[in-house]
């Protein structure tokens, strides 16, 4: 599959008969090289990463929404997704903390 690496990462779930996007689990660590050519490439990295964690997260609450509106829930399902969706905004803030220069106070 080609396009988007954060769609590719997106799989078909059959739950009561519907068809439910499901992410399967990916790296929630911010991309890092050994050594970096340059500071402008390393933070162009991290954009990237965060956009792509957006579009997970968004993802996400969309499948949330989805399975809980079908009748017969798995719940534990439901959970891992949320706690899932958790960590991608924790992680979208560190990123963001790291993108965004400190103010003088």
């Amino acid at each position: 599959m080609t396009g988007h690496p954060v769609r590719e990462n997106v799989c078909a779930v059959a739950d009561a008969g519907h068809c439910i996007r499901a992410l399967q689990p990916t790296s929630l660590h911010s991309p890092r090289k050994s050594r970096p050519e340059s500071m402008s490439e390393d933070r162009a990295a991290l954009a990237r990463h965060l956009l792509e964690l957006r579009i997970e997260h968004r993802d996400l609450d969309e499948v949330i929404a989805r399975l809980g509106a079908t009748p017969d829930v798995d719940d534990l399902q439901i959970r891992r997704l949320k706690k899932r969706k958790l960590r991608i905004r924790d992680l979208m803030n560190r990123i963001e903390d790291e993108l965004i220069p400190d103010q003088p106070a």
